[in-house]
């Protein structure tokens, strides 16, 4: 359902209050985010606690090391206006391109923010080819994965409507063997996972659900960084196993660590992927490059491997080395420039590429494993999220193209023709509605509700009326509902069938009645944790089927053992000896 895809975008904040014993997370931004330099705004995002530090000696503000709070994310907030005060008047002595050529030398992720005019001119897209003609006039992106052997079908002309009732359907196909179905679709594909983070977990947390056997590859001198990214517990020994996002995104798999910088690790994982289906990362180019772990020293142990590989600015190009996490996509792409009120600055949405990429991922792995299953044939596949984002926000530059129009801000009204908006409600608690009405009968319905207010003449008394006085209903709305309790308003309008829904934390997203009904938590026992509500796939369950989850998120390195032994023929001693020496290992290097 589209309620549970929408959740399944956020980032399980629910599990952030359980594993690390938060209160539920309130309204906030990114700190730093969007920010003014000397000729405009600059994307910055830092995720990772190095990339803190980093910052802090970019801008010269030595200070910003000292509290450790702010090498996370969520401890930011709180600092805000002390950060914003150092980082200030060094942001506003540079322009948007030195700042963003001084952080690529730092190796951190800060770009220029681009919406529709801008998208198409980026050096990443006229040099990447990114956008394709399409044969009605306009340019539009590419479809966002490249594939080293066959490839999508390019743009063409839409067909008229009954051009093809003359042509004849599908050929019949040949019965197939009879075979034992198996009991989940990808039940038998092997794939090694050296995901990290958000984007690429997210896709082989799908392919997990529906039955691959994913393997999560990852080093004691370098665990997956979204373990701990967001914060972390000082009470527990192994604090790197509450990371909520690592949760939600790792139920179903193994885990492994290997050292790929030593020869015995290299070694495991080239048998690793001869015998597996799938290897699919997501680092910057240069990373697989330095361990000698090619897409062509794979393909050449593995014929018929998929290899993906989900950099996020593409295996060439001007920005090749650049890093990015999905915030930086959506500052680059136009997503944060229309995201917003139209006299506020841009506002990141905060992620949402991140699954978005990982859905896109796993259906370009599912074509390619359908095309070595049928010509015996492996390939490269490759996969820029910010070509996944471009696809996004496509409507932003055929607008511009086609009608010279740049699509700004607007709040939550959106650019349809719909009243839409949220608003605060009666009572003590910050609580909030949020209401869209799209046609003429729901914005009756409204006016019913209301009473037939005196404002409300002929001129608004329809929907498209309405649309018109936005600003005007705005105010009238607000007032409404000022006096109006949150849960009985929704109740109300909901019963009139009109569009309406509590604003609630994410954090609090597990009382929905709706998401419990439809089993989108499931429960699972973590050996650290305890028991927690994860979720599934956005799917029902398939025929037979009883629950998604059969598995709750690894340990690190918690299959070393039978997985070295399974798939690689490792025995006692020979894993002893790897551990001895670094190579494997339960708990990350230096603890």
């Amino acid at each position: 359902s589209m309620l549970e895809a929408m959740t399944a975008m956020q980032s399980s904040e629910w599990l952030h209050s359980q594993l690390l014993r938060r209160p539920p997370i309130r309204r906030t931004l990114e700190v730093p985010s969007i920010e003014p330099a000397k000729d405009g705004y600059v994307g910055i995002t830092m995720v990772t606690g190095q990339q803190w530090l980093d910052f802090a000696a970019m801008v010269e503000c030595p200070q910003l090391e000292e509290n450790e709070q702010l090498r996370f994310q969520i401890g930011r907030w709180e600092h805000r206006d002390f950060i914003r005060a150092q980082i200030g008047p060094w942001l506003a002595e540079r322009t948007v391109a030195e700042v963003v050529e001084l952080g690529q030398l730092f190796r951190l992720p800060i770009a220029a923010l681009g919406n529709g005019s801008t998208i198409r001119d980026t050096e990443y897209v006229r040099e990447r080819g990114a956008f394709v003609p399409n044969p009605a006039g306009f340019h539009q992106p590419r479809p966002p994965w490249l594939m080293s052997v066959c490839a999508p079908a390019p743009p063409r002309a839409t067909a008229a409507a009954g051009a093809d009732d003359g042509r004849p359907p599908w050929p019949p196909r040949e019965n197939p063997q009879e075979v034992q179905p198996p009991d989940l679709p990808l039940q038998g594909v092997r794939v090694v996972d050296l995901t990290a983070f958000w984007a690429g977990p997210a896709a082989t947390h799908l392919l997990a659900a529906f039955g691959a056997d994913v393997v999560k590859v990852e080093s004691i001198q370098r665990p997956d960084g979204i373990r701990y990214s967001g914060g972390m517990r000082t009470d527990v020994d192994d604090w790197w196993e509450y990371g909520w996002v690592f949760h939600a995104m790792n139920t179903n798999k193994r885990s492994v660590t290997l050292d790929l910088g030593s020869t015995e690790g290299r070694r495991a994982f080239l048998a690793l992927a001869a015998g597996a289906d799938v290897v699919i990362e997501n680092f910057s180019p240069r990373v697989m490059d330095q361990f000698g772990v090619t897409a062509e020293v794979l393909l050449q142990a593995n014929p018929r491997l998929v290899v993906a590989r989900m950099p996020a600015f593409g295996l060439d190009g001007p920005w090749r080395d650049r890093v990015g996490f999905a915030p930086t996509m959506e500052q680059i792409a136009g997503l944060a420039w229309v995201t917003g009120l139209p006299e506020t600055p841009p506002i990141t949405p905060r992620g949402a590429c991140d699954p978005l990429a990982g859905v896109h991922a796993a259906f370009a792995v599912l074509a390619a494993l359908s095309f070595a299953e049928r010509t015996g044939t492996g390939q490269l596949v490759e996969l820029p999220m910010l070509e996944t984002v471009l696809n996004a926000t496509a409507i932003q530059a055929i607008e511009h193209e086609v009608f010279g129009v740049t699509l700004g801000r607007r709040g939550n009204r959106g650019h349809g023709g719909s009243i839409q908006n949220i608003y605060r409600c009666a009572g003590p608690d910050d609580d909030w509605i949020a209401v869209t009405v799209r046609d003429d009968r729901q914005w009756r319905a409204l006016i019913d509700l209301m009473g037939h207010p005196h404002w409300c003449d002929e001129a608004l008394s329809t929907a498209a009326g309405g649309a018109q006085s936005a600003d005007d209903i705005d105010r009238r709305l607000a007032a409404w509902f000022a006096g109006q309790p949150r849960d009985a308003a929704v109740e109300r309008l909901a019963g009139a069938g009109i569009p309406a829904a509590p604003v609630v934390s994410p954090s609090l997203v597990t009382e929905n009645p709706q998401l419990l009904a439809r089993g989108f938590f499931e429960r699972l026992e973590h050996a650290s944790v305890g028991g927690a509500l994860y979720p599934c796939p956005p799917f029902a369950l398939l025929a037979g089927q009883d629950r998604w989850l059969r598995h709750p998120p690894p340990r690190l390195g918690e299959h070393n053992g039978e997985v070295l032994r399974e798939r690689c023929g490792l025995t006692d001693e020979q894993l002893a000896t790897l551990a001895r020496n670094g190579v494997i290992g339960t708990r990350p290097k230096g603890l």
